[in-house]
C-alpha cells in the first residue's frame, strides 16, 4: 500500500480521492467497517463484468473464468499480502473463510482445548463452540484487561497457555471490531508456537489499515475481507493457508485450494474437507 502519511494535511491531494466517489447528500458515512464504498471506477468495472457474464453465460464462466480469469484474480489477491497464489482461496467474506479454517482444522482430538477471548467476533466464537459440540473439544474463553497494553495482552496469553496444557488451537483477531485494538500478533503467535498451539487469525479489519507480513507475524492460517477497507464489491474475501502448513494438518485441504481458487466454506453439517476432496 502507498504511504500517504506525509500528505495527511494536503487537502488538494485528498480531494483527488474524494472526487472518485459518488455520494448521497446527508449524513457523512465514515464507517467502512461494515462495508466500504466502491469508487466510481470500481462500480463501472463491476457493472461491466456483470453484463459480460450475463451475455456470455456458462460458456464464458466455464471456458474463460474458471480456467484463466479466476486464476489471475487469485494471483492479484495473493500479491496484496505478499504470499504465493496457491496459498489463498476466494471466499464471500472473512467470516466464511474463518468458518472453513476453524471447522475443517484436523489436528484436534476429543479432550483437546481451543481458545477464544472476549474480543473475538461472534461468528468466530460460534465456530469454536461448534468444535466443542461436534469434535469433543473444550472451549477456553478468556477476558482481557481494558484498557489493554502490549504487556497485559501478552501476559494474559502466556498465563493461559501455561494453565491449559491441552490447548491445540486458538483464534486471534488482528484488529478487533469491538474496540479497534490492534493485537500484538507476532508476540502472541510466537508464545503460542512455544506451546505447539496453532493460531487462526481474523484479519477482517486489518487489510487496508496497515502493512503486515504473515511470515514475520508467524501466522499460517488467516482470513480477510476485500469489501471493507479495500473498497471491493460486497461479498468478497479470501482465506490463507501457509505452504508450511500443507505438510502437516492441512495437506489434503491445500489440495482443494490449489485445485480451485474459489473455496466453498464449510457448513455446520458438512464433513471435513479432507473427506470431501
Amino acid at each position: 500500500m502507498p504511504d500517504n502519511t506525509r500528505r495527511a494535511r494536503d487537502e488538494a491531494f485528498w480531494h483527488t480521492f474524494a472526487d472518485r466517489y459518488d455520494v448521497q447528500p446527508g449524513p457523512i458515512n465514515l464507517e467502512n467497517g461494515y462495508f466500504g464504498r466502491m469508487s466510481r471506477t470500481v462500480v463501472e468495472e463491476y457493472q461491466r463484468n456483470i453484463e459480460l457474464i450475463n451475455r456470455g453465460n456458462s460458456v464464458h464462466v466455464r471456458q474463460r473464468f474458471e480456467q484463466g480469469e479466476s486464476v489471475k484474480i487469485q494471483a492479484l489477491v495473493a500479491k496484496l499480502i505478499g504470499v504465493p497464489a496457491e496459498a489463498v482461496a476466494l471466499t464471500r467474506n472473512a467470516s466464511d473463510g474463518l468458518q472453513s479454517l476453524i471447522r475443517n482444522y484436523n489436528r484436534l482430538q476429543p479432550g483437546d482445548q481451543v481458545l477464544i477471548c472476549d474480543l473475538e467476533y461472534d461468528t468466530v466464537k460460534g465456530a469454536m463452540r461448534w468444535l466443542a459440540k461436534h469434535r469433543g473439544v473444550e472451549v477456553i474463553e478468556i477476558e482481557h484487561q481494558h484498557p489493554a497494553s502490549f504487556d497485559s495482552l501478552l501476559a494474559t496469553y502466556r498465563e493461559t497457555f501455561a494453565r491449559y496444557p491441552r490447548l491445540k488451537l486458538m483464534a486471534l483477531t488482528h484488529v478487533t471490531h469491538r474496540t479497534g485494538l490492534v493485537m500484538p500478533v507476532q508476540a502472541i503467535a510466537a508464545a503460542a508456537k512455544e506451546h505447539d498451539i496453532d493460531v487462526i487469525l481474523d484479519g477482517a479489519h486489518a487489510l487496508g489499515q496497515f502493512e503486515f507480513n504473515l511470515d514475520e507475524l508467524g501466522i499460517e492460517f488467516a482470513a480477510y475481507n476485500l469489501h471493507k477497507w479495500i473498497g471491493a464489491p460486497l461479498t468478497l474475501g479470501f482465506l490463507y493457508i501457509a505452504p508450511s502448513a500443507w505438510r502437516t494438518s492441512t495437506r489434503t485441504w491445500a489440495k482443494c485450494i490449489t485445485r480451485s481458487p474459489t473455496f466453498a466454506p464449510a457448513r455446520p453439517t458438512a464433513h471435513r474437507i479432507s473427506r470431501r476432496c
